[in-house]
């Protein structure tokens, strides 16, 4: 079953009658989740927050391998998504948290796994190929995110230097320009006078 039959079937399990109310319980643009709905492959943040509003096994909602709700006795979906949903229980059973934990594997086994179902030339082989492509670009997608919430933080903290310098110099002028007016007002605001060889006073040798 593709991913859309299993967001239309997790969406009618727990009573929500429309993608824009999916949406709306996510915290997902209307226009994204719709996207998913019709074939599109959320990021790996949005899997996650399917997973955790669902309390669905994150596995099942990305490879539809294994069981929607471990160890819960609940039908599984038709491939088309339109099997008619138990009633939603509103008590998550206790081991509901691990169900979106990550799943502990050995890289030279998945690759070894992988390697056998590519070369099997079957539909599975196409369906593991598009995720692959799929995943891969979403991994891309996040690391330049990634990079580019890095590389504003850092604009960020040297526009912060640089207004906290602009703050200090703005303090300076103005203590500055607050001696000025004092002086200014100990002269009684008078220009200065130049002073001349004749204003010396004498020293008593013709020098």
């Amino acid at each position: 079953m593709e991913l859309s039959g299993r967001l239309k079937w997790l969406r009618k399990r727990f009573g929500l009658s429309s993608k824009s109310a999916a949406a709306e319980a996510l915290n997902i643009k209307y226009g994204t989740y719709q996207r998913y709905e019709y074939g599109g492959q959320p990021s790996r943040k949005n899997y996650k927050i399917i997973a955790d509003h669902y309390k669905c096994s994150l596995p099942w909602l990305i490879t539809g391998e294994g069981e929607p709700f471990p160890g819960e006795a609940a039908p599984r979906p038709d491939a088309d998504g339109s099997e008619a949903a138990p009633p939603h229980r509103e008590d998550a059973p206790a081991n509901a948290e691990s169900r979106s934990a990550p799943i502990e594997f050995r890289i030279s086994d998945a690759l070894a796994m992988t390697a056998r179902v590519l070369e099997s030339r079957t539909s599975y082989a196409t369906a593991l190929y598009l995720n692959i492509v799929h995943f891969d670009r979403a991994v891309s997608s996040e690391s330049i995110v990634s990079k580019c919430e890095e590389d504003l933080r850092a604009q960020g903290e040297l526009l912060t230097k640089m207004q906290a310098r602009l703050d200090d110099l703005e303090n300076q002028n103005k203590t500055l320009t607050q001696e000025i007016r004092e002086l200014k007002g100990v002269s009684g605001d008078c220009p200065p006078i130049a002073l001349g060889l004749e204003s010396a006073a004498p020293t008593g040798t013709d020098e």
